[in-house]
């Protein structure tokens, strides 16, 4: 690892991933995650709901067949398809991270911290710098601050169940949340 690079990113997911391929070749760059090299989206968010989702789609299609060809309705094994989708998502930081230092990109796994404008500290104590930043950490999920806060569970903690439980109740109407009602309804 050098001490001083053209670019430093934090963020290892779609977004920091992009500039820095977009940048290699032309600049010095280093590649800074304090958790899951892929991100959000391929590790606990959007590619591993689209597999447990597509499994309700199957069923949901069988069932609507039930008069035209097709007999018995499946039903869905959380356990089998939970370990599908992991052994999808188990292959993703790895291979990010590999892919990033295949192509010459510089990677850092861990805590870092502005030291000023241009130097950032790393959790191993070493000091980087760089003439640009680029900041690419997506969001966190935030619980809310109610009685019980400690029942509750993030999406990714759904999209990681080893069992469904036999009651669910989702907090909220926007997309996410209705994509795992319907995903737990139906499995």
């Amino acid at each position: 690892m050098k001490t001083h690079y053209d670019v430093i990113i934090f963020g290892a997911g779609p977004a920091g991933t992009a500039a820095a391929y977009g940048l290699v070749g032309s600049k010095s760059v280093l590649v800074i995650e304090n958790d899951l090299f892929g991100g959000t989206c391929p590790n606990r968010g959007c590619d591993p709901k689209k597999m447990l989702y597509s499994a309700v789609e199957a069923k949901d299609r069988v069932a609507r067949m039930q008069e035209s060809g097709l007999k018995d309705v499946p039903t869905i094994d959380w356990k089998q398809l939970m370990a599908f989708k992991r052994g999808y998502t188990s292959q993703i930081p790895s291979g990010t991270k590999k892919g990033l230092s295949g192509a010459g990109i510089d990677t850092y796994h861990g805590q870092a911290a502005f030291l000023d404008q241009h130097r950032i500290q790393l959790g191993n104590q070493t000091t980087v710098s760089a003439d640009e930043v680029i900041l690419a950490t997506g969001r966190r999920p935030r619980l809310l601050d109610i009685p019980g806060k400690s029942f509750l569970k993030t999406s990714a903690d759904f999209l990681d169940l080893d069992a469904l439980p036999k009651h669910i109740t989702f907090v909220g109407a926007g997309l996410v949340s209705m994509e795992l009602a319907n995903i737990a309804n139906k499995a």
